[in-house]
């Protein structure tokens, strides 16, 4: 998720929009366990990610109101309720739902979505396997959107 944010064709539309902060959780060794931000795995909790699987982002308001998440769930349904977690979206169906998320809480144009998600669809084709979710693949990621 972060090597994908940080791409230097669509890193420009993400810090234009959005307020993006990092937190690390779930580290596995007590080493790494240090790393970890303190209240990080309370915001976790907080927006329901604590069984999500890493990465988890969620996008909030200036406000601190929480906008949309990386559950996947059907039109309709309420933040409340834990979805499909689309963690670094990939596939074309997890790169859609990501995009509409970027449609609804940012000003970015339809050309920039469009690099954006073909920077995201290129993740899927990556030589090496996703690695089974854990602490140490990608931290929590809370969003801001400018708004």
């Amino acid at each position: 998720m972060e090597a994908s944010l940080n791409d230097p064709a669509i890193k420009k539309s993400f810090d234009d929009n959005y307020v993006i902060v990092w937190l690390t959780v779930e580290e596995n060794t007590p080493e790494m366990k240090k790393t970890e931000n303190p209240g990080a795995m309370d915001f976790l909790t907080k927006y329901h990610g604590e069984k999500s699987g890493i990465p988890f982002f969620v996008v909030l308001n200036p406000k601190g109101q929480l906008l949309a998440d990386s559950y996947a769930r059907k039109p309709g349904v309420s933040l409340d309720a834990v979805g499909d977690n689309i963690g670094c979206p990939d596939t074309e169906k997890e790169v859609a739902y990501f995009l509409d998320i970027l449609k609804a809480t940012s000003h970015i144009k339809i050309p920039q979505l469009t690099l954006i998600g073909q920077r995201f669809r290129k993740n899927e084709d990556a030589p090496t396997p996703h690695p089974a979710p854990t602490a140490a693949a990608v931290p929590a990621v809370k969003a801001v959107s400018t708004r």
